[in-house]
Parts: structure tokens; sequence; C-alpha cells
């Protein structure tokens, strides 16, 4: 059997492992593309593990039940410092980690609880309750189990590496809280999944169409948002992918497909425009970043970002303000984007004029205070306006690390760690 080497991630005691193995090469579809991967970029997001694998799953059905997993994980109420409504307390979000980004789409449309056009691809998760499966998608890998008998978290034998926890409260492969106390041990034997290839963000060289592709041909350097990217090769559906910007490398576009679109949308969901003063919290992070840049480009007067100090001048050259807390303005915003989490969501709420006009991509508990929560979505127009602007040389990715694919647990490890600027990039 031909194979390709990709990464992938098992369950095993309640913990992700991620292992470099070899996988089924991939065969395209009728409408998808087979892309030889050149870079793929990472998100904390990566290491969601399923509730089951089903490599019928598109991206965007995926990305919607990662959504559903994100906000039955979120504690009971709203925002923190910010009235639940009726019926809900106040409870404290959950922070999200520096330029951690939701990649999760819903329908067009972006508010609490309405569905309201907010540009193309643009659109608000609904919540879905307790419980939640969470994605396998495309990618899912056969054989890639555990050894028996390794403690949580830890190798399973030559060649694994165990993940690191996503963020404050949420290990790895560790089920949601309102389900953790319903799942007995037997229960989540029976529920496993089988392996699974991570990622979502790739850029690389077309090898391969199916019969019904129109848009590309083999030799096409492209980039795209598509489910198992850390892999040597991929299937990507034709509508979830775009041609490279020719001004950014195959490392530099790896970036973009999640974190950009992310930040596209929501900016687009809070309806910026000429003449706005915009405050972008995380915007040194993956999803920030980008903000700053795409705030400019769609007519922002200016652009404030929160930071830790050491990335002020890295946001000064993005053309963003640096703040370390936004109250030192000293004035209300027109918009306010959250890619931060925790206390950065109800600050957004705060300091805005309308809250309606604060978007969060982290925290769905934004939605109870009046705000907008955005769970991006794959799509090619997107992909290609993003292009568009890099190439015109008004959108750069900064990456802060690139590492080979063998060492994707180091780089989550990195991300974990916090104080990532920009993007982390693997190579296979």
């Amino acid at each position: 059997m031909e194979g390709v080497k990709a990464i992938t991630l098992t369950e095993q005691n309640d913990a992700g492992v991620l292992s470099l193995q070899e996988v089924p090469d991939p065969h395209p579809a009728a409408d998808q593309l087979l892309i030889e991967v050149r870079a793929v970029g990472v998100d904390r997001s990566d290491l969601t593990l399923p509730a089951r694998a089903d490599s019928d799953v598109s991206p965007t059905e995926a990305a919607q039940r990662e959504a559903a997993q994100r906000e039955a994980a979120q504690p009971a109420g709203a925002v923190a410092g910010q009235p639940a409504g009726p019926g809900g307390g106040v409870g404290a979000a959950q922070p999200a980690g520096p330029g951690a980004g939701a990649a999760q789409p819903a329908g067009p449309g972006a508010g609490a609880g309405a569905a309201e056009p907010a540009g193309p691809g643009a659109g608000a998760a609904q919540p879905a309750g307790p419980g939640a499966a969470q994605p396998a998608g495309p990618g899912a890998a056969p054989g890639a189990g555990a050894a028996p008998g390794a403690g949580a978290g830890q190798p399973a034998g030559p060649g694994a590496i165990a993940a690191q926890p996503a963020g404050p409260g949420a290990g790895v492969g560790v089920p949601p809280p309102a389900m953790a106390g319903a799942m007995t041990a037997a229960g989540r034997a029976a529920e496993r999944p089988p392996a699974r290839v991570p990622g979502r963000e790739l850029a690389g060289v077309v090898v391969g169409r199916g019969s019904e592709v129109t848009g590309f041909v083999v030799g096409d350097e492209v980039y795209a948002y598509a489910a198992g990217a850390y892999a040597e090769r991929v299937t990507v559906a034709e509508q979830d992918a775009a041609q490279k910007p020719a001004g950014l490398t195959f490392v530099e576009a790896a970036a973009v497909p999640r974190d950009a679109v992310a930040a596209l949308q929501a900016l687009r969901a809070a309806g910026t425009g000429e003449g706005d003063v915009v405050l972008v919290h995380g915007a040194a992070g993956g999803s920030g970043h980008f903000a700053v840049q795409i705030a400019r480009a769609l007519g922002a007067e200016r652009v404030l970002g929160t930071a830790e100090p050491a990335d002020h001048d890295f946001l000064r050259e993005l053309g963003a303000e640096p703040l370390v807390e936004p109250t030192e303005a000293g004035e209300p915003y027109d918009v306010a984007v959250d890619f931060a989490g925790g206390d950065a969501t109800a600050a957004a709420l705060r300091e805005v004029r309308d809250p309606a006009r604060a978007v969060s991509t982290v925290n769905p508990a934004i939605a109870a205070a009046g705000g907008r929560y955005v769970a991006p979505a794959p799509h090619a127009e997107d992909l290609r306006w993003l292009a568009d602007l890099a190439d015109r040389g008004l959108l750069r990715a900064s990456v802060h690390r690139e590492l080979p694919l063998a060492e994707a647990a180091d780089a989550h490890r990195l991300l974990n760690a916090g104080h990532v600027r920009g993007k982390v990039v693997l190579t296979p």
C-alpha cells in the first residue's frame, strides 16, 4: 500500500498523543484537489480530539462541531463582569491564550442569536448543547493506536509525542466539563475514536485533481483551509482553496487561511469601515496581527492593539498603536475584536461604543452580553481577497518559528508556553 508521512492524533488515558505515522496516500474525489503540502499553519484547536472519525465530514461541518464543543466547554453564564441577561449568571470566560484563534464556521451572519449578513463568509456560531460531538474531519488516519500501559499524555512508543494542554482548564483530549462527569471509563473506551490527522491550514502545489475541478491545474501553487493538513499530501475541496499570494512564500502563506480569515470575518461582522477607531485584543498573535493590517485595508482611521510591552515595536511596524490595557486610550472605540479571550472579552464590551460591534472569535459568551460571536468558516472568496491584499503589499504574515512536521508536538508546546508573535508553521 502506498503511503505518506503524517502526524496522527490519538487518545490515550484522556490525553492526546501525536505520532509520526505512515497513512494511506489520499486520492481526490471528483471535486477535490490533491495537494503536495509545503507548509502547515499550527493552531491550538488542531488538537481537539473528535468523538468519532468520519472521513466524509466536510471542513465546514467539522468546524461547526468544534464550535459546539467550544460552547459546551465555556462556563455557564455571561462574560466576566457582564450581565448574562434573563436566566443567566455571571461567569468568568476561559482565556484562549496569546494569539489563539477559533477555526470554526457558522452560517452567514454574525450576532447574538440573530443571523445578520456580515460580508462573505462571516458568520456567528449558534451554540450547541453540552456534549456536542467534536470533529474528526477529512484526514482521519487508520491504525495509529497508542501502546498499552503508557501514562496519560506520555509517549506511546517509538516516535510518539505527547500533546500539551490546549489552554487553561482544557487538557488535550479531555471531554468538555459538561461531559466529563457523565462518562465512565468504560464509556470513554467505547467512544474512543481512531487516529486522525490534525491541522486545517496549508500551502502547497496541486499534483492531481478530480474530474469536476475547473479552477485549478496541476502545478498551481495554492493555499487552503482543509482538514488533515499535518501530512505530506492532502485532498482539498476546490471551494476551500485559492491561488497562493505571489508575494508570500509557502511558509508565510500557510499562516493565512485560518487566522487571517478569522480576522477578516470578525472585522466584517463588526461592520468595520472608513473612519473607524478599532481596538484589537491579542494584536501580536496569529489572528490579531492580521486584524491590525486588515482593519487598515477596510478603511479604519486608527487601529490600537493590546500586547505585551515586548511586542509594541512589532505592532507599530504593522500600523497599530500599542496598548497594555485598553483603558489607556481614554476613549471608546467604534470596533473591538477579541482574539485573546478571558478578561479581554469583557473589556471589548465595556470599551466599545455599541456592544453589537464588539466581536470575539474565541468566547461564545460574548453574545449573551450583547456582542457578537463569530466562528470563522472556510471561504475561497475570502482567501482570494486576502491574496490580493498580500500581493498589493498590504498584508504580511509574521512567522514566529518554522519547525519540521515531525516536531509538531514541540510546535504546540511553544504555543502553550505563550508569547508567540504571529504564527508557528510546520514544513514536511
